[in-house]
Parts: structure tokens; C-alpha cells; sequence
């Protein structure tokens, strides 16, 4: 990623590695259950956050199968729903699941 800024009065670029592919251990890997965000239409609360980095990698949705209405079709109409409400996710394009 291209990254601007200043050196004293001088105008710099450099670049950074957001994500270490060579060594995965030098990453940092955290999945969060219920992790609430303030988003533009209030707070929502994804079932599962998946980050590296920092960065929301995957946004899983879990449905309970015992529930008749719970299909697959909900689901991911519910996960596009909130999407929109969690612009703060939605800048690194998340992976999106919805499960039973």
C-alpha cells in the first residue's frame, strides 16, 4: 500500500506490507463472537469477525437451524443489510459467510 508523509518539511512515499505472506507468524490473527460496531444506522453486532491485522478479513453470520425461517437466502440478505450500516468493515471488502 502507497503511504504518504512528512520528513522533517520533505514529502515522502513509501510503501507497506499489510499483510506478511512470506512469514504468516509475523501476522497477528484474531476472530471476535459478537464484537459490537458503531456503524451510520447505530451499533451492529456480526455473529463472527475474522481479523489479520487489524483488518476484518471475513464477517460470518450464524443462523440458528432450528429456526423454519433461517435459510440461506435471509441470511445473506440480512448480512447485505447490515454491510451497508458497517461502512467501517466495508472498506477492506470483507469475505462475507452466512452458516447454519
Amino acid at each position: 500500500m502507497k503511504v504518504e508523509f512528512k520528513d522533517g518539511n520533505e514529502s515522502k512515499t513509501d510503501y507497506v506490507q499489510l499483510v506478511d505472506f512470506t512469514t504468516v507468524s509475523n501476522n497477528q490473527f484474531l476472530v471476535v463472537n459478537q464484537y459490537t460496531l458503531a456503524g451510520t444506522k447505530g451499533n451492529r453486532r456480526p455473529d463472527v469477525i475474522v481479523f489479520i491485522n487489524g483488518l476484518s478479513l471475513a464477517v460470518i453470520e450464524l443462523k440458528n437451524p432450528a429456526d423454519s425461517s433461517a435459510d440461506i437466502w435471509s441470511a445473506s440478505n440480512y448480512k447485505r443489510i447490515k454491510m451497508k450500516c458497517l461502512t467501517c468493515l466495508c472498506l477492506t471488502k470483507p469475505l462475507l459467510l452466512a452458516m447454519e
